[in-house]
């Protein structure tokens, strides 16, 4: 049976390295939107919402296995094919901040 999730702090999940952490399970990409915690046991689960609107729980060991370290790194990763790449996303991460 799938416990009551409870809503934790805005200031607790800002403290959160997984909050709003990017994510990609096969061909399906996410961002982690909210995160809840079990009643009971206290443990932390992470929504995910799929780039075509689907929505998933996610434990924190989920959202490691899964995350888009690609796209989190925007780039920078110490790799050569990562190095041609860096200054096309570079500019993409640009005009994403500005729309913020």
């Amino acid at each position: 049976a799938e416990e009551d999730l409870v809503d934790i702090p805005m200031e607790t999940k800002l403290k959160d390295p997984m909050w709003h952490m990017k994510i990609k399970k096969g061909k399906d990409v996410g961002t982690v939107e909210d995160i809840e915690e079990g009643q009971n046991t206290k443990e932390r689960l992470y929504r995910i919402r799929y780039a075509d609107g689907d929505l998933e729980h996610f434990t924190s060991n989920d959202v490691r296995k899964y995350q888009d370290l690609e796209a989190m790194a925007g780039g920078s990763l110490p790799t050569a094919a990562a190095k041609g790449k860096a200054k096309a996303k570079g500019k993409a991460a640009a005009k994403a901040a500005s729309k913020a």
